[in-house]
Order: structure tokens, then C-alpha cells, then sequence
């Protein structure tokens, strides 16, 4: 009975670990840099229509 004790024990500290870690990644601030960044790689609309619609097939 002791060993399944520990073991439960054990399983819900590691789960609650692992939330734990996934929670700061999801609700960690950003920073300007890369809000900047991901606005840099960020596709505009004409971008966007030209992957979409190559322009060997608009002509």
C-alpha cells in the first residue's frame, strides 16, 4: 500500500510540474521584439493572393 502511495504521490507532483511549466510558457508575456518579429515573417494580403493564385495562372 506504501508503494502505491509514492507512486501516486509521485504521479501528481509530476503533473503538476508539468502544468506548472506549461503555463508559463502559454501566459508568459512577450516582449516587443518578438511581436515585432512575428510581425516581420507575417504574410500581407498581396503576399497571401500571390501563393494562392501563382501568377502563371492569372494571365
Amino acid at each position: 500500500m506504501a508503494t502505491s502511495l509514492m507512486t501516486d504521490t509521485d504521479y501528481a507532483h509530476n503533473a503538476c510540474r508539468n502544468l506548472i511549466s506549461m503555463a508559463k510558457i502559454l501566459f508568459s508575456g512577450r516582449d516587443a521584439t518578438t511581436v515585432q518579429l512575428d510581425r516581420d515573417i507575417e504574410l500581407n494580403k498581396d503576399e497571401m493572393a500571390s501563393i494562392i493564385q501563382p501568377e502563371s495562372e492569372e494571365g
